[in-house]
């Protein structure tokens, strides 16, 4: 692991930065959202590969998670091959990830528990991202905040359209219905009119100031841009 090596502790934090952008930042562009922000919020993606993403290797058999857990992390699978278990004993439904397939991305957008179990079938290495750190890097910029909050809006009524029977939310994995979702939010938002640009600091500084206390999730659904999810969301 990084924080292992003494010689990555001793290196500059400009220089760590630029690393963790060019390992990172090809593995979680695999996704629509990331893949929007990393072409319009440079910046912003820069300290989410800093400060957000975390890489675990794990061998044959190893649980990344197990059902009935509180989620963290969203995990996007950089190498090798791991099977997901819907419920507690898992069944039919199982899928496998490979590079390339992202797991969990709820947890960005309200308090999560695991419908399934995560287990390595290969030697495998796994980038995660921290979900409190990633909204805690999306309420310092009121342009991106407004982007993710439409994006979450949006994502919730998708889920609930087409899911809301299914068990595995967290293996929502359709790659074509996610860009449908990123554009649309992309798109809606105008992006770059000056109604965007133009936010009432003001606003924005009561908004940060609700967030510290309430959550991320909560603030999602006090928003004008914001779907209120159902409670299975919660």
């Amino acid at each position: 692991m990084e924080s292992d090596i003494d010689v990555f502790k001793k290196l500059p934090q400009t220089l760590l930065m630029k690393m963790h952008y060019e390992v990172y930042q090809p593995i979680i562009t695999y996704h629509p959202l990331f893949d929007h922000l990393s072409k319009t919020c440079h910046g912003f993606t820069l300290e989410l590969c800093h400060n957000a993403m975390t890489e675990v290797a794990m061998m044959p058999g190893e649980e990344l998670f197990n059902f009935g857990s509180e989620a963290t992390y969203m995990c996007f699978v950089r190498l090798g091959r791991l099977a997901y278990e819907v419920g507690p004993l898992g069944g039919e439904d199982n899928e496998e990830l490979d590079s390339g397939h992202w797991v969990c991305e709820p947890v960005l957008w309200a308090r999560w528990q695991h419908r399934g179990t995560l287990q390595a079938v290969t030697p495998c290495k796994v980038a995660n991202l921290d979900a409190a750190r990633f909204q805690c890097l999306a309420l310092r910029d009121a342009f991106t905040l407004k982007y993710l909050q439409l994006y979450a809006q949006l994502y919730f009524r998708k889920i609930i359209e087409v899911r809301c029977c299914a068990p595995d939310q967290e293996m929502w994995v359709s790659f074509d219905e996610t860009q449908e979702i990123a554009q649309s939010a992309f798109t809606h938002l105008e992006w770059g009119s000056d109604a965007v640009r133009n936010h009432s600091s003001q606003k924005f500084a009561k908004m940060m100031q609700k967030s510290a206390t309430r959550g991320l999730s909560r603030l999602l659904r006090e928003t004008p841009f914001a779907h209120r999810p159902t409670r299975y969301f919660m």
